[in-house]
C-alpha cells in the first residue's frame, strides 16, 4: 500500500512521500505532478477544491485518491517506477537483521545493570507482593536512591548514567507522595535540591505518550509504574492483549535506553505458599515478558522485617532466587539489608506455625543446633562442605543434609556470610562450647569459627 503524506508548509506545491516500514526509511518526491503526470486528467483535482486553508482535509482527499483504482493504474504508469526507488534503497540500506559475529565482536561480557547485579539497565520488570507489604515504599526509595547519586541500594551498587527517575503513580496523590517522600527522606537526608531529577506522573489518560514526550525531554535511568492494574484496562487473563500491551513498554525502554519497572499485586493467600513468580495475578503472560520478578513480603513473625525474594531472573544465577534478602523496614518507610538469606520454603504460613515461640527450643531445633555445633565449633563452611559433612556425621542423604541446612537458617541457629559460607553466630553458642583450656577472648559482634574438628579435618584429607 502506498503511504501518501502531505507537506503542510506548502500548498500549491505539496510533496509526496512513499512510507516502506520494513525498510524504516521515507523517500521523498517533490511534487504531485512528478508522481503522477496524469492526475490532473482525474474528475477530482487539486484546482478544483480549495485546501489552502485545511491541510486536513487534503489529507483526507488524498487517502480518498489512493483508495481509487484509476490513480493506482495512473501511478503505475508514471516514468517513476515505485517499486525501483523502493528497491534500490533496500539495496543501500542495511536492513533490520545484525549478525552474529557483529554481536559477539562488541564483547559484551556482562548484562549492563542500573543495580548491579539485580536490576538490568533496559527492559522491562517488576515487583510484586499482597496488600501492605511497603511495595510502594520500595519503590519510591529505589527512585530516591537513584536520583539523589547514593552509591548503592540495599548493598548492592547502583549505575545510573542520568541521576534521573519517572514515578507514574495511580494509588497516591500530589499530597500523599509530598508526605512519604518527606517521611523517606528523614533518613535519607537529602537536600530537596538533590531529589531534583525524581518526576511524578498522576495522569495516566495517554501514558506512553507523556512518557515518551518526558524521555524525549529529559532522558532517565528508570520509570516506575505504580500500579500495573490501574493502566491496564482489559482482561487480565487474555495472554495477547497482556504481552501487545507490554510490548508498547518494552519498545519505549529499548527507545530511550531505560528499565521500565511495574508494580503489580500477588493472588490471595499466596502468604500461605512459598515465594514464585506464579503468585502474580492474572495472565502467565505478564510474568513472561517481565525480564526480573520479584515478591515483596512480610515477615510473619517479625513486623518489622520484609523479604526480597527474587523469583525470576532471566540474568541471574540460583544463587539469588532461592533464598530472600531479610530486609528491616524502618519507621520511616525505608530499608536496610540485614545480610541474612532466608530458604523461600520457610517464609510461608505453615513454616511459621511450626517454628517454636521465642524463649523455646523445640526437640527438632535442639538436635539441629547439636548437630551444627558440633560440625561449626570451629569453623565456617561451604554450601558444598557443610551437606556433606552433614551426610558423614548423621548418615542421611544429601536431600535431607540440605534440609537440615534449611530449617538451622529458618530457626537462626546458623547464619551465612556474604561469601556463601555458614557460621554459627558466637552469641548463640559460646555457652554451649566447652572450653577446656583458657577461655577464648570474646570481641563485640560475631566471630567465625576457623578451625575444623579434627575428625573432619582427617576425614576430608584422606
Amino acid at each position: 500500500m502506498l503511504d501518501l503524506l502531505v507537506n503542510a508548509d506548502s500548498t500549491e506545491a505539496c510533496h509526496l512521500s512513499t512510507f516502506s516500514p520494513n525498510i524504516g526509511r521515507t523517500i521523498e518526491i517533490d511534487s504531485i505532478e512528478a508522481l503522477t503526470p496524469s492526475l490532473k486528467d482525474e474528475k477530482a483535482t487539486w484546482e478544483e477544491a480549495d485546501f489552502t486553508e485545511d491541510i486536513d482535509s487534503f489529507r483526507a482527499y488524498l487517502e480518498d485518491i489512493e483508495r481509487n483504482t484509476e490513480i493506482t493504474n495512473t501511478i503505475e504508469n508514471t516514468d517513476i517506477e515505485i517499486e525501483e526507488i523502493v528497491a534500490a534503497e533496500v539495496l543501500n540500506n542495511d536492513g533490520i537483521s545484525i549478525s552474529a559475529a557483529e554481536l559477539i565482536s562488541r564483547e559484551i561480557e556482562q548484562i549492563p545493570c542500573l543495580v548491579e547485579p539485580i536490576l538490568h539497565k533496559t527492559g522491562l520488570a517488576c515487583i510484586a507482593g499482597s496488600s501492605d507489604t511497603g511495595k510502594s515504599s520500595l519503590l519510591r526509595y529505589l527512585c530516591m536512591c537513584v536520583v539523589s547519586g547514593k552509591s548503592d541500594f540495599l548493598g548492592f551498587p547502583i549505575h545510573a548514567e542520568y541521576k534521573r527517575a519517572i514515578y507514574v503513580s495511580t494509588e497516591d496523590d500530589e499530597i500523599a507522595i509530598s508526605y512519604l517522600l518527606r517521611k523517606q527522606n528523614e533518613d535519607l537526608q537529602e537536600e530537596a535540591s538533590s531529589l531534583e531529577g525524581l518526576r511524578f506522573v498522576f495522569d495516566t489518560e495517554n501514558l506512553i505518550y507523556d512518557l515518551d514526550m518526558e524521555l524525549t525531554k529529559q532522558p532517565a535511568d528508570l520509570v516506575c509504574i505504580d500500579a500495573f492494574s490501574d493502566i491496564y484496562r482489559k482482561s487480565m487473563i487474555e495472554g495477547n492483549q497482556v504481552r501487545s500491551f507490554l510490548n508498547e513498554y518494552s519498545q519505549l525502554g529499548q527507545k530511550h535506553q531505560c528499565l521500565m519497572l511495574f508494580l503489580h499485586h500477588c493472588g490471595k493467600r499466596t502468604e500461605n505458599v512459598a515465594p514464585s513468580k506464579h503468585n502474580l495475578l492474572g495472565s502467565q503472560s505478564f510474568e513472561a515478558k517481565m525480564r526480573l520478578v520479584m515478591e515483596l513480603r512480610n515477615d510473619l513473625t517479625d513486623n518489622t522485617m520484609k523479604h526480597l525474594c527474587i523469583v525470576k531472573g532471566n540474568y541471574l544465577s540460583s544463587d539469588h532466587k532461592n533464598e530472600s534478602y531479610r530486609l528491616h523496614f524502618t519507621n520511616n518507610m525505608t530499608f536496610v539489608n540485614t545480610g541474612e538469606r532466608i530458604p523461600f520454603e520457610n517464609l510461608t504460613k505453615a513454616a511459621c506455625d511450626r517454628r517454636p515461640d521465642l524463649g523455646e527450643t523445640s526437640e527438632e531445633d535442639g538436635e539441629l543446633k547439636a548437630i551444627f555445633e558440633l560440625i561449626l565449633s570451629d569453623s565456617a563452611m561451604s554450601y558444598s562442605d557443610l551437606w556433606n559433612s552433614i551426610k558423614v556425621v548423621c548418615k542421611v542423604s544429601k536431600a535431607t543434609a540440605k534440609r537440615k541446612i534449611s530449617k538451622a537458617l529458618a530457626a537462626g541457629i546458623i547464619r551465612k556470610d556474604e561469601n556463601g559460607r555458614y557460621y554459627i553466630p558466637r552469641e548463640d553458642f559460646v555457652d554451649a562450647v566447652v572450653v577446656e583450656e583458657e577461655e577464648p577472648e570474646i570481641d563485640d559482634g560475631i566471630k567465625y569459627q576457623l578451625l575444623l574438628p579434627p575428625y573432619i579435618r582427617n576425614d576430608t584429607d584422606t
